[in-house]
């Protein structure tokens, strides 16, 4: 699952290729989910799909395919969670085919070599998913965090 902004027909001709299902984050939420259910993992750029993927309990990947990775929010959501991650770098694609034969078959190429790189990442990288018990534990923090507010907005606590 790349990032949105990154979403486009090169990714998914390289998923086919390498084998795999392209989910893509610009569907809606419902096709995105119903997506996840058949697969056994997810490699992910898209913060978001590591994010669901690792609620629904299915092993995740967390790639980079851009020069300019959100680290941050990445290290803040794992660390919430006690992950250890673990980037991993493919390369980066054009974000549009080109009308030019020559610039096409230089895409063709890049194309193939991300393929490449997907399918030995899969099969080499050990996929991440975090501890069912923190899982459950910040789920009840936040079940209370959340009751907590509720009883605040009730008695008018604001304002």
């Amino acid at each position: 699952m790349p990032h949105w902004l990154n979403a486009h027909d090169g990714w998914k001709r390289i998923c086919t290729r390498a084998g795999g299902e392209y989910l893509d984050p610009r569907e809606d939420v419902e096709t995105v989910l119903q997506q996840l259910q058949s697969v056994r993992l997810v490699v992910a750029e898209a913060m978001h799909g590591a994010i669901v993927a690792d609620a629904l309990r299915i092993p995740w990947i967390a790639v980079r395919a851009s020069a300019t990775p959100d680290d941050v929010k990445w290290e803040d959501w794992a660390s919430s969670l006690e992950i250890p991650l673990e980037h991993h770098q493919l390369p980066k694609l054009p974000n549009r085919q080109s009308a030019n034969l020559a610039l096409r078959l230089w895409q063709q190429l890049i194309e193939r070599r991300a393929a490449r790189a997907l399918d030995k990442l899969v099969t080499s990288a050990k996929p991440q998913l975090s501890d069912s018990n923190v899982l459950a534990d910040r789920l009840n923090r936040l079940e209370t965090l959340l009751e907590s507010l509720k009883r605040d907005i009730n008695q008018r606590r604001f304002g």
